[in-house]
């Protein structure tokens, strides 16, 4: 079990907030989306996009960290929370299922 401390959430996993870019599609089609992520952790991550998608989606994401030291993550994902913040804009939550190389 992993050692929370005081740490309040309930995830399994803490967040770390993170501003990088990102792409990703939704399974069946082929049109690549542009993100911004704002959290990360091991079994997911939070991102701000223009382009809405269902809660239950599946997605692949490929997130391009600023510095090229760390590579590319690219995963499938599950979307597992959509909040609509504005007309054209989305706060998306995915759980990782599946590491892609």
């Amino acid at each position: 079990m992993l050692y929370r401390g005081d740490y309040s959430e309930k995830r399994d996993f803490m967040r770390m907030a993170v501003g990088c870019a990102m792409q990703f599609r939704i399974y069946g089609d082929g049109d690549m989306y542009q993100a911004t992520v704002r959290d990360l952790s091991a079994s997911g991550l939070g991102f701000v996009s223009q382009q809405g998608v269902l809660e239950g989606a599946t997605l692949e994401l490929i997130v391009s960290p600023e510095k090229a030291i760390t590579p590319p993550l690219h995963a499938r994902a599950e979307v597992v929370r959509v909040v609509q913040q504005g007309p054209s804009e989305w706060e998306i939550g995915v759980k990782i299922v599946e590491h892609l190389s």
